[in-house]
C-alpha cells in the first residue's frame, strides 16, 4: 500500500474569504476531527492508497485510489458533504470547499459526489453509449476522455493569422 495526502480548503464570498474554525471530518476506515485555521485550511491527513504502480498497467482492474468522505461544518453556513473524495499514492490532494451562508433554520447539506476518474475507463462506457444512442457506425469513434495528473504545456504552439501571402510589403 501507497500513501496519499489530503488538505481540504474552506472559502466563502467567491473564494475570497478563508473560513477559520470550521469543523472538518473526514471518514474511511477511521474517522478524523480537524478545524481549519486562520487561512481556512485544514492540516494534511495521510492515508493509505493502492500503490501507483496499478495505474501503469492498462489491463490492471484497480482500485487506482482510495476514497474518502468529507463532512464541512460551521455555524452560519450550510454543511457540505462531499462524498468518494479519491486518494492516490504518492499525491499531495487539495480539496476547495465553497460554503454558503445558511438562512436562518436552514437544515438541509449541500450533498456532492465525485464520479470516478475518467481514467479508470476501458472504453466500454463509449461502447455501450453508441449502442444507447444508436450513433450510426459510420462515424468514427469519439476517444475516451482522460485526465492528466499535471498541466503539460506544448514546446511549440503554431499560432495562425491567415493566409501567409496575404501579407503586403
Amino acid at each position: 500500500m501507497g500513501i496519499g495526502t489530503l488538505m481540504v480548503e474552506t472559502r466563502c464570498a467567491d473564494e475570497s474569504l478563508p473560513i477559520s474554525g470550521a469543523e472538518v471530518t473526514i471518514r474511511n476506515h477511521k474517522q478524523y476531527d480537524l478545524q481549519t485555521d486562520h487561512n481556512g485550511q485544514t492540516e494534511k491527513v495521510s492515508f493509505e492508497a493502492p500503490d501507483k504502480i496499478h495505474t501503469l498497467d492498462p489491463s490492471d482492474p484497480g482500485p487506482h485510489s482510495s476514497t474518502v468522505e468529507i463532512t464541512v461544518n460551521k455555524p452560519g453556513f450550510v454543511t457540505t458533504i462531499v462524498s468518494q473524495v479519491p486518494i492516490f499514492d504518492g499525491i499531495d490532494s487539495f480539496l476547495p470547499i465553497h460554503m454558503h451562508p445558511a438562512a436562518e433554520g436552514w437544515q438541509n447539506p449541500e450533498r456532492y459526489v465525485i464520479p470516478p476518474p475518467a481514467v479508470e475507463g476501458t472504453g466500454e462506457r463509449f461502447l455501450q453509449a453508441v449502442a444507447v444512442q444508436n450513433i450510426p457506425q459510420s462515424d468514427p469513434p469519439t476517444p475516451e476522455p482522460f485526465v492528466l495528473n499535471e498541466v503539460v504545456v506544448p514546446d511549440y504552439i503554431t499560432v495562425h493569422l491567415g493566409n501567409p501571402y496575404s501579407i503586403r510589403i
